[in-house]
């Protein structure tokens, strides 16, 4: 996918106009594959305390979502948005084109990295409460469901144990860059 393709998927013209909560949305939960090299050239136009924000709050709704299905995913989404959020930071306080170029990339990364998790199937056990049937689903179709069943849908219950397996080891906190 090129740039234009990307734009046109999240409805922008530029990184600039990433400024809303449906646009962070659509970057984690499209099902369009996204490479990262195209989404650091619109990461590094963006505004990364805008994007912290948006950043921030999906992660704050998709706890919400989560807050009946056990402490560990609900650490494990923290620790995601630190990560991601930790990277936008180092974006933000990026200070020549090199810098910003690999900070974009990391970031971008990372958000890839993010979207392979919460979109692969089989990580979630998913039972109707009103069948009692049984499927494998992704972390991303389970909140799309809890989303569902909040507004009147029915309900489910969420294994999440397969999920819990990610990968923070390439992760670096935030340095300061004024030294």
């Amino acid at each position: 996918m090129d740039k234009n393709r990307l734009l046109g998927i999240l409805g922008i013209e530029s990184g600039d106009d990433l400024r809303f909560f449906e646009d962070f949305a659509e970057i984690v939960e499209t099902e369009e594959e996204i490479e990262a090299a195209v989404l650091a050239e619109i990461l590094a136009e963006a505004d990364m305390e805008v994007f912290e924000e948006l950043c921030e709050g999906y992660f704050d709704e998709l706890k919400g979502f989560l807050d009946d299905s056990g402490g560990e995913i609900r650490d494990i989404t923290d620790d995601i948005k630190k990560a991601i959020c930790g990277r936008s930071v180092i974006l933000r306080e990026a200070y020549d084109r090199h810098e910003l170029s690999e900070a974009a990339e990391a970031l971008a990364n990372e958000l890839i990295k993010f979207r392979d998790w919460y979109s692969a199937d089989g990580s979630v056990v998913c039972t109707s409460h009103d069948t009692g049937d049984t499927e494998l689903i992704s972390v991303r179709d389970a909140v799309l469901s809890s989303r569902l069943e909040k507004l009147g849908g029915e309900s489910f219950d969420f294994d999440f144990g397969s999920a819990l397996l990610y990968d923070f080891d390439d992760y670096e906190e935030p340095k300061n860059n004024m030294s």
